[in-house]
Order: C-alpha cells, then sequence, then structure tokens
C-alpha cells in the first residue's frame, strides 16, 4: 500500500507514548545462561545463511529474549531453550519471506512448501538452513507436547503459513479493509501468530489442557485479550521500524488511515485501548476462577502464564533493538518520546512532569 499525501501529513518524526497502567506482574527466567547457549547455537546452524555480520546483527536482536521475560515460570530449562530456539527460528523465516535476506519469492514460497510438508509428517528435502532449523525447532518441542497440543500447535503453524503464502502471492494488507479496531485485532489475532503464541504458552508452563478447556468461551477470550495487549505494543514499539519498510499492517496506521487520525492521536488511543484488553482480561481472570474450571490445576497454571506473559512481552518490545536504537536503556517503564524516522526508532527517556 503506497502512503498517498493526506496520509504521510499525519505522520509526525516524534510522538510521545505516554505510560500504560500495567497490573501484571513482571518476572523473569531465573536462569539467563540460556541466552548465550543459543546464542552459540544460533552461530552454529546459520553460519551458511547469513553473512558473518548480519549473522551478528541478527543475534544482537536478542529475540530469544522474549521466552525469558514472557515464560517466566516455564516447566523446564529444555523447554525454555527449545522455546528460544523456535523464536529465532521464526524469525528468520519472517525476514527471509520478506526478502531481507537474500530470497526470492520463489524461493520463500518453497520455503513455506517445505514447512508445510514437514509439520503434517510429509517426507522433504530442505534447500535451506533456515526452513531445516525450524522443522527441527517444532519437532523438538512436539517430543514433549500432548498428542492433543501437538495438534493444535499443527493447526496453528499452518495458519502463520497460510498467512506468509497469501502475503507472499498477494502482497498488501487484508486488514486495511476492515472498519473498526476490534474487527483489525480479530484478524492478527488469527491471520498472524496469536493462536501459535498461545500453544507455546501451553507447551512453556506444562499445562494440560483439553480441548474442551481450551475452547470454554472463557478460556478463549481472555488468551485473545492477552493477545491483543501484545499486539498493540507491538504496533506502538515498531511502528517507524515497519513504516520505514513500506509495512502498514499496524494499528496506528490503521487509525491513522482510517480515522484520518495524526499519530499521536492514534498512540493515544491505543494506549486507552491495550488498557481496556487489560480490564477485560482481570473481569474474566475473576468469572473463570469462580467457576468449576478454578479447581483444574492445569487451567490455573495457563491463566497464570498468561499473566507473566503479558508484561513479559512488553519488556521485551522495549529493549530489543529490532524495533529501537541499540543505546536506549530502558528504564522499566512504557513511557517516552521517539523519533519515527530512525532505523531503527530511537526511543528517548522523558522526564515525568509533576
Amino acid at each position: 500500500m503506497r502512503e498517498n499525501s493526506a496520509v504521510a501529513a499525519r505522520i509526525s518524526d516524534s510522538v510521545h507514548l505516554r505510560e500504560l497502567q500495567t497490573i501484571f506482574p513482571l518476572r523473569r527466567y531465573s536462569d539467563e545462561t540460556t541466552a548465550t547457549e543459543v546464542a552459540d547455537w544460533m552461530r552454529e546452524v546459520y553460519a551458511n545463511s547469513y553473512a558473518a555480520d548480519q549473522l551478528e546483527y541478527f543475534i544482537s536482536q536478542n529475540v530469544r529474549d522474549v521466552v525469558l521475560s514472557g515464560f517466566p515460570k516455564a516447566a523446564s530449562r529444555h523447554r525454555v531453550v527449545w522455546l528460544m530456539k523456535y523464536y529465532e527460528a521464526l524469525t528468520a523465516v519472517d525476514d527471509a519471506a520478506n526478502s531481507r535476506y537474500r530470497m526470492t519469492e520463489r524461493e520463500a514460497l518453497h520455503m513455506v512448501e517445505e514447512l508445510e510438508r514437514s509439520i503434517h509428517g510429509r517426507p522433504v528435502e530442505f534447500a535451506t538452513d533456515i526452513s531445516r532449523v525450524m522443522a527441527e525447532c517444532i519437532q523438538g518441542m512436539q517430543v514433549d507436547m500432548s498428542e492433543g497440543l501437538s495438534g493444535r500447535f499443527v493447526d496453528t503453524f499452518q495458519i502463520y503459513l497460510d498467512r506468509l503464502r497469501r502475503e507472499l502471492i498477494h502482497p498488501g494488507s487484508h486488514a486495511m479493509d476492515l472498519d473498526t479496531v476490534e474487527e483489525f485485532s480479530s484478524f492478527r489475532f488469527e491471520n498472524y501468530s496469536g493462536p501459535c503464541i498461545l500453544t507455546q504458552l501451553e507447551y512453556a508452563v506444562g499445562a494440560d489442557i483439553t480441548e474442551q478447556q481450551i475452547t470454554d468461551p472463557d478460556v478463549e477470550k481472555i488468551g485473545r485479550m492477552a493477545i491483543y495487549h501484545s499486539q498493540i505494543v507491538n504496533d506502538l514499539t515498531s511502528f517507524g521500524r515497519e513504516s520505514n519498510h513500506g509495512e502498514h499492517c499496524n494499528l496506528a496506521y490503521f487509525l491513522i488511515l482510517k480515522e484520518e487520525m495524526k499519530l499521536q492521536e492514534a498512540f493515544d488511543q491505543l494506549c486507552d485501548q491495550a488498557e481496556r484488553y487489560d480490564e477485560e482480561f482481570w473481569r474474566l481472570r475473576k468469572r473463570i476462577l469462580s467457576g468449576p474450571l478454578a479447581f483444574d490445576d492445569d487451567v490455573l497454571t495457563y491463566i497464570h502464564g498468561l499473566e507473566y506473559m503479558i508484561p513479559g512481552f512488553d519488556m521485551w518490545h522495549f529493549m530489543t533493538n529490532r524495533f529501537r536504537n541499540p543505546e536506549y536503556v530502558w528504564d522499566g517503564l512504557a513511557y517516552s518520546t521517539f523519533d519515527t524516522s530512525d532505523k531503527p526508532q530511537n526511543y528517548l527517556p522523558k522526564q515525568r512532569t509533576s
């Protein structure tokens, strides 16, 4: 989608991101050595996929840290390591499909087909280490999954592959054809990685949830509220990077285009919306914990996992230099101004006013 002049005029070079009124506990997984272990693994498995400087920059984005902050109550170190590898591998697939690392559209479509064959148990000869490593990470995680969770994981990863294929064949965001933030959020949840992230949480915390429990209306919706919140924080923190890459599947851009808001107005509304999602999360939590599911340890483990995942994902979005200047040191608050023209954008700490 090409920006018209009217839209471009509403995108300022600097925008203020106010402090989010978070009501969730913030923790980190205790064993930080896992991050070093996975960084060394990346240097080994991707040695032939990236030039040396590209690989070190990829590693420096620290995608694996989303596991330490987002899944602090993981059931075992073993699962943490596999999840870290998975997230790094998924990022490599995403970047390769976006042709940032010498992969043509035809090669990217072939990669999608390879992964599709692999997750459904069909034989495949991988053309690149990027697709091979992704498949190995999925298989490594499935060893510790129940049959039901493994099946849901395959189904949700298939949704991700379908979206990837669709965007390769028909570039441009279909989400921009929607009318409301709620419709946009639902589209993003279903077509991006929302369901997949929730199955990863089940795996991380070792929750053996039945199909009946995970499809309970309140359990299903509370997972959505967690993902909707994280989608907003992702869009707030990645707006400058995506805008500079010409990528517009972003809630802030959606409001600028559909509601003719200025960038600051869009950011302010999205902060308000994130807090409304949090309030709905706690309303659902209270209802679940006062009903029959409150007596199921696996459901409780899953709900508590969501509580830690929300602020953990927030923290990662503000810390990774995938979205911000590496010199910026986050002070633990989503309270800053940033220059949207930077590549990557630079978050500048802002002093509180009395």
